[in-house]
Formats: structure tokens, sequence, C-alpha cells
């Protein structure tokens, strides 16, 4: 009987791990639906690339639709659930929710920043970071466009390398027993103690196991009863002859074999035990047996507690009792959960113990000790449970450890032992990751350098359209993501399909892949992570070299004057626009006290010129300039620029020289939005 329930512990043990398992390849099996989703977008734009948003959508979803079909043959998730196609359904319920979130909330920002800027004027009329990185992505995805050969070997790299991760890597639990020696403990019998760690209620399954292992002889359980449940405020009225009551915290639930462990018979003044389990009745601390008018004459008076009557078997010596403690160095007495609380908030920091946490336990002398089965009808929780078997109790200990997972603290009469179930991710095969990683740094890094090499020109170019440095260098980092995101996810699916060919017996041997969340996410993130890395110093390099034409724009100031081409190019059909969008926004800033700069005496010539005198802040300077406009052709790259001149009428030249950068800034700004507003 004791091997079937050993082989029923183990039956549950295995259970839980293959459910774990079955939980961890759903998750890994939703992760890259994730990564899936963006793919499909990705994809979209770099082989099809469809004007119409109709054709977009219609591409956008077949490819998902693939790419959740192939997920479907190669990957065993789907052979464990009884209908693989909700996971699709729900998916696309979670997509399409967090789309049109998206939606909504982009919309309702946008129709706030429209209802801000028409009802106070506002010079920081640029686009958000959102906005900015979604150009930089489209820039990116057309690089990848535009460079083909390069594309497809970088990316191929970075599906090797996931590739190389799945199989060389490895996230697998590491199960073990601990066992320590317990400094505080107090091998007061031989045998093993059942409990939590934090003192949490356990499970009557649990005490029916051991009882089956080893009889109700070696069995000593331990219930307490709080009338609020949780023990705050606890307060149970006990009443003897003559109405005379008191009140404890507590009821304890013990049996008569608790003489086998703690011996609480010796903390006896008067009375006895319960002789057996099935003895009826109360054992009153001195303090509480007092206060209800009882003492040794009074043995089998009957006590009504909690609406029960139990006749007086026993008093007990509330010290004594305190000083009895189990294998764990703490009292057999209920915890006061409001003063340990009390307690570790007070720490100024928070240690983990060696190996338990002590507790702060009541006095005997506010509690009643009644039978086990009584506190059991009346609602009491399980709480520990000693055990003296006839075998060896540290073995024991450990064997239910494994089976259970829980915490016992055994002893062999001489040191008390704490055995505790660890369970933790093992990283597998680390060594053999260097080389597929710096490999991957150097062909993605030297991939990025030289396409960084030939765009020197392009940098410039950005800028008239409008790019800063720091979206310059998001573009680099958007092209790297699709290429980690797109290496990760076909990286991925290459593995599953040889695995699938190797257990199929298609020509593949000696593969070995694990499929687990754990695993799974860690190689592919590991994955991105270093395409990432290697597409980092590029992005750097390719702010540094942007700079130079980036925010602050090297202006000449010689003898009080301005006389520069603004970094922004326009078509002769759109000069017109340009200086009426220009003039419209010069004349808004006229009587201003506040912004970067104020304006009058605007005037304009049509598309040839645009004249205005301007006040510079801080307006208490007194720094004012006349300023002109105008457009200026560029033969070499067929476009217009507009060139602005600017002299100094008023102020101290050196604080001119310092304060016309923000308002040449300004007027990139405005230029700016005229941009934004021409593309929307």
């Amino acid at each position: 009987k004791a091997q079937l329930e050993r082989g029923w512990g183990y039956a549950g043990k295995v259970y839980r791990e293959i459910f774990s398992r079955v939980s961890s390849l759903m998750t890994g099996i939703l992760f890259y639906l994730f990564l899936l989703a963006p793919s499909a977008y990705l994809l979209e734009r770099i082989l099809f690339a469809h004007r119409k948003i109709g054709h977009r959508v219609l591409s956008i979803a077949s490819i998902f639709l693939v790419g959740f079909l192939l997920l479907w043959v190669v990957h065993p998730a789907f052979r464990l659930t009884q209908s693989p196609a909700v996971v699709l359904i729900a998916f696309v319920l979670i997509a399409l929710s967090t789309l049109v979130t998206a939606v909504v909330l982009n919309r309702f920002d946008r129709l706030m920043r429209r209802q801000f800027h028409s009802s106070l004027f506002d010079s920081s009329r640029e686009e958000t970071g959102t906005a900015g990185f979604a150009r930089s992505f489209e820039f990116g995805i057309q690089n990848i466009r535009n460079r083909p050969y390069r594309s497809a070997m970088t990316g191929l790299t970075v599906v090797l390398v996931t590739f190389a991760l799945l199989s060389f890597l490895s996230v697998s639990p590491d199960r073990s027993t601990t066992r320590i020696v317990h400094p505080k403990g107090e091998p007061v019998y031989k045998g093993f103690l059942a409990r939590n760690k934090d003192w949490g209620p356990l499970t009557y399954a649990l005490q029916e196991s051991l009882e089956t292992a080893y009889g109700d002889k070696n069995l000593a359980g331990r219930l307490w009863f709080f009338s609020d449940g949780g023990g705050d405020f606890s307060q149970i009225d006990l009443f003897a002859k003559e109405d005379l009551q008191t009140t404890v915290t507590a009821l304890v639930g013990m049996e008569a074999e608790e003489t086998e462990a703690t011996h609480p018979e010796r903390a006896l003044v008067a009375g006895e035990w319960f002789n057996t389990s099935r003895d009826n009745g109360v054992l009153l601390s001195e303090t509480s047996a007092r206060l209800l008018g009882l003492d040794k004459r009074d043995l089998g008076q009957m006590v009504r507690v909690y609406g029960e009557t139990l006749p007086l078997i026993g008093i007990l010596d509330g010290d004594k009792m305190n000083s009895l403690h189990d294998l764990d160095g703490e009292s057999t007495a209920p915890v006061n959960f409001v003063l340990q609380r009390r307690l570790m908030a007070q720490r100024e920091t928070f240690e983990r113990p060696d190996t338990i946490e002590e507790y702060v336990h009541h006095s005997w002398e506010n509690c009643a000790i009644v039978p086990f089965e009584f506190a059991r009808s009346l609602g009491g929780s399980l709480r520990s449970i000693a055990v003296t078997p006839e075998e060896d109790p540290l073995e024991e200990a450990i064997s239910w450890t494994e089976r259970t997972d829980l915490t016992f603290l055994a002893s062999d009469g001489k040191e008390v032992r704490l055995i505790s179930y660890l369970g933790r991710s093992r990283i597998n095969a680390t060594a053999e990751l260097f080389f597929p990683i710096l490999l991957s740094l150097l062909v993605i890094g030297g991939s990025l350098m030289g396409s960084l090499k030939d765009r020197e020109r392009e940098i410039s170019i950005y800028h008239s359209v409008g790019l800063s440095p720091k979206q310059i260098s998001l573009l680099f980092l958007a092209e790297t993501s699709v290429y980690a995101l797109l290496g990760g996810l076909f990286g991925s699916l290459l593995g599953f399909a040889l695995m699938k060919a190797q257990v199929l017996g298609i020509g593949v041997v000696g593969l070995n892949l694990n499929y687990t969340a754990g695993s799974c996410l860690f190689a592919t993130g590991l994955s991105m992570a270093t395409v990432m890395l290697a597409g980092a110093y590029p992005a750097w390099i390719a702010y540094r070299t942007s700079q130079g034409t980036g925010r602050h724009l090297s202006l000449s100031t010689h003898e009080g004057t301005i006389d520069c081409k603004l970094p922004f190019l326009y078509s002769e059909d759109q000069k017109e626009s340009v200086m009426a969008y220009l003039e419209e926004q010069i004349r808004e800033r006229e009587g201003l006290s506040a912004g970067p700069f104020s304006t009058e005496h605007v005037e304009e010539s049509g598309q040839n010129s645009l004249a205005f005198l301007s006040w510079l802040a801080p307006f208490d300077l007194g720094l004012s300039q006349s300023n002109r406009i105008e457009p200026a052709f560029d033969s070499d790259r067929n476009h217009y620029q507009l060139r602005l001149m600017s002299q100094l009428r008023t102020g101290d030249q050196v604080t001119w020289e310092r304060q016309v950068q923000p308002f040449v800034r300004e007027i990139r700004k405005i230029l700016l939005a005229w941009k934004m507003e021409v593309r929307e």
C-alpha cells in the first residue's frame, strides 16, 4: 500500500511536469505568432510594396496565413491541442483588438494635437517620435529593396545564426533537492516535519498520504483555528461555571501522537494528554483556567468552546509550553501574523535567510488545545505535520520532497536538515555559442558599415527631406531590426522544418532542438539582440556623420550678418506653396511675447522673397535683426533651396551670435512642418 502511494505521488509529479512542458510549448508558439505578425508586414513591403491599401492588406493576410500553416506543420504544439484553429482565432482576436486600440489612440492623439495648435500657437510643430521612427523605418525598408543581393546575404547570415543558436542552445529545467543543516533547528525527536516556509496551510491530501505510508500512530498533525480566518482580529470566547468568561486568540487542534514528537505532556500541571485520537476534551493554560475559575480540582468540568461543550482534561504551564520547540526551532503555537508583518516592515533591508524565515508565535497563554477532528470540523487549517517513521527520516523526507515539491525538515536525533526542492533553468552548451555570435557580429556589422559608406551622400539628402540626425541613426537601427525580426523567425522555421524532416526520416540526422518556450525565446532573442548590437555602431557613426548638417547649422556671422542656404530642397512647382506657408507662419509670430522670436513689418514679394524684422528671445536683451528669405536654385541637385540673409540692427553682437541659432532652428522647423502637411 505504501508503494502504491509512492507511485501515485510520482505519477502526480510526472503529470505536473508534462503539463508544464505543454504550457511552455503553447507559450513558445504564441511567441512565434507575435513575430509572424510584423514579419508579414515587412515581407509585404520588401517583396511587393503595394500602393493600394486593399492589395496591401490582402498580401499581409496571405503571408501571415502561409506562415501560420508552416508553423502548424513543423511545430509540435499543434499536435498537443484539441483544436489548433482556436490558437489562430485567439491570436487574430488579440491582434485585431490591439490594432483597433492603437488606431483609436493614434487618431485621438492627432485630433488633440490639431486642436491644441488651432487654439494656441506653438512653435514646436514637429512630428512625434513615433512618426519619425515610422518614416525612418520606411526608408530602412526601401534601402533593403534597393540592395537585394547584400540584403539577401545579410538576412541569410541571421537565419543561419538563429538556427545555430537553436541547435546548440538548450534552456532546460534543472531540478534538484537541497539538504542543508538548519542552524536554528532542534533535534527533539527522530523524524521529519512537513510545513510551508511561510506557514501557509497544507492540504489534507498530504496528511492522508502520510497516514497511508506510515500509519496513524506515527503521525501528529497540528490545526490552527482563528475566528476571523486569518488571525488578524481573532477572538474566541470560552465559558465555564457561573458564566465566567475568558478569551483566547486561537484554538490548536492536536492528536494523541504529539507525545511522540514535542512531548507536550511535560508541560502538564494537572490532568492528562489525549490518550487516543477519539478523546474529547480541552486543555487550557493556567492563566485561562484561573480566569474561568478552574483549577486541578475542576478536571472534568465542562467548558463551552465555540458553541460546543468540552470537558477540561488538563491544565498546562504556559511558559513550559512556549519552551517546547519543534524541529524548526520554533514553537508549535500559531504564528502571530500581525506582529510578524510589522517586524518585517521595520527591517531596513530585506535579507533572505539561509534556510527558512524565523516567525513570531503567539504565547500558549492565549491559546487552547482541542482535539484535531474538533478543530477540523470548525474549519481549522492544517499547518504542520510531525512524522516519526521507523525508516531513515532523512531518506524519507527526500522521497516526499521529490514527490510533492514541498519543504521538509528531517532529524536523525543529532542534527536537523532542511530538505527543499529547487527548480531553476540551466543554459546548456554556452561555450559553443561564442563563434556563431562572433561571426554574426562581424558579418552583419561589416555589411551595415559598407552600406553606411555607400550612403554618405544620401545622409545629406535625408536632412533635406526633414530627417534629423537621430532619425537617420534610427534608419540604420530600423534596417537592422528588419534583419533581426525576419532572420529570427526564418531561422526558427528552418530549425523546426529540419527537425520535422528528421522525425519523418527524410535525410536529416543528429539534430536536437528544444521546443520549450524558454529555449526558443532565449535563442531567438539572443540572435535578435546580436543583430541589433551589430547595427548599433553603424547607427552611431551615421548619427555622428549627420551632425555636421544637423541640429546646429554652421553659421558665418561676420560683422553682424548671416548669409546661408538652409538644408531644405523643393521643386519649382512648390515655390509658391513654400513661400506662402512661410509668410503665414512668420505673420503668426507678429507681436508675440513668447517663443524663440517675434516679428513685425512683414513684406512679401510673391514667390521671389520674404522680408521682415525679428526680435530674438530673450526680448529684454533688445536683439533685433532684419531678415530676407528668397529662393536659390541649386543646379547640382536640380532643386531649389532657401537663402537666408540677416543683419543685426540693435543689441550686442556677441550675444546676438549666440541667440541667432534658435532663430535659424525655428525657421527650419517651420519648413519641416510644411513637409509634413504636404505629405498628409
